[in-house]
């Protein structure tokens, strides 16, 4: 590279640095966010299959069946 003037440089140094910082910024997002939306959701699934097994506790078994093909709709 030849000798730039200070400005030029201080450009390529600030632009090399800030491309760096979004780029890590932006893997960081890639990886982590997935990991802690699956984490979100497997805690709603458990609380709604935790509310279904209280609500068929102790029901008939045409009534749970319903029940069970009801959330099944619901959730898929």
């Amino acid at each position: 590279m030849k000798n730039l003037k200070i400005f030029p440089k201080m450009f390529l140094q600030t632009f090399g640095i800030l491309g760096t910082v979004i780029v890590l910024i932006h893997l960081l997002v890639f990886f982590i966010f997935p990991r802690t939306y699956l984490e979100t959701r497997k805690q709603e699934l458990y609380s709604k299959a935790d509310e279904i097994s209280n609500n068929i506790m102790g029901k008939d078994l045409k009534f749970v069946e319903q029940s069970l093909e009801f959330f099944l709709k619901v959730v898929i």
